[in-house]
């Protein structure tokens, strides 16, 4: 079985994907997880490292078809470790998949453009480079404010020496990025069942850590029963 944790840069996938993985396996359950992109394990994520640090242009320079082949590049040469896992384990968790790059990429391109490029982004990634579907996924709601304070905290990462790297450093992005991912889990687009986990309060102010993990724990039971029916 194959779930996706989703949600814009800062939304604590990592965290809640780790958190996850621990509470499946304590269930008796065989479990691993894989982030994408894949830095330091694919060819492609050092172009993608390249791409996020500003290297190979500014965002208005790099066209959204570009960026996505780049992403959906890293996936494809991940295809067959990942269904290796699949075939070995009861539950695979991905931090991002193919929604991250359909929200991503969506929100860069203008509204004329956006059907099609999320068209062709989705035939590039399940039909040409036949990437496993995710069985469903779970998008992490939180304001991109928050986000941007949550990147500004974490530690030093492999792939950049910035605090926040080209898609973090852009909090309108990350609006657009959050209103994308809110449409395509409403119509069921992110893949297999999708689920909106809610990371706020009713006064604004963001979940804690373990708030967070129940809320999404809660979703996984419930999609993990629904199978079972």
């Amino acid at each position: 079985m194959l779930l996706a944790i989703e949600g814009i840069d800062g939304s604590g996938k990592g965290t809640q994907t780790g958190l996850l993985i621990e509470k499946l396996r304590s269930s008796g359950r065989t479990a691993e997880s894989v982030s994408f992109p894949r830095y330091g394990r694919t060819r492609s994520s050092r172009l993608i490292a390249r791409y996020l640090n500003g290297e190979i242009g500014r965002l208005d320079e790099v066209s959204p078809y570009q960026a996505a082949a780049m992403f959906a590049l890293d996936r494809l040469e991940s295809r067959d470790y990942l269904e290796k896992l699949l075939k070995t384990h009861d539950i695979v968790v991905l931090d991002r998949y193919v929604g991250s790059n359909l929200a991503y990429q969506g929100a860069r391109a203008s509204e004329s453009q956006r059907g099609e490029l999320l068209k062709w982004i989705y035939r590039l990634e399940y039909e040409m480079n036949r990437m496993p579907k995710p069985d469903a996924s779970f998008y992490l709601d939180v304001p991109p404010s928050a986000a941007i304070r949550h990147v500004a905290r974490k530690e030093a990462r492999a792939y950049t020496d910035r605090t926040h790297d080209l898609h973090e450093q852009d909090l309108n992005l990350l609006g657009r990025v959050q209103f994308g991912y809110r449409h395509l889990t409403e119509k069921g687009y992110l893949g297999g069942q999708c689920y909106a986990v809610h990371c706020t309060n009713r006064d604004g102010t963001v979940d804690s850590v373990a708030e967070v993990h129940d809320a999404l724990w809660g979703c996984v039971l419930a999609f993990l029963a629904l199978m079972a029916a």
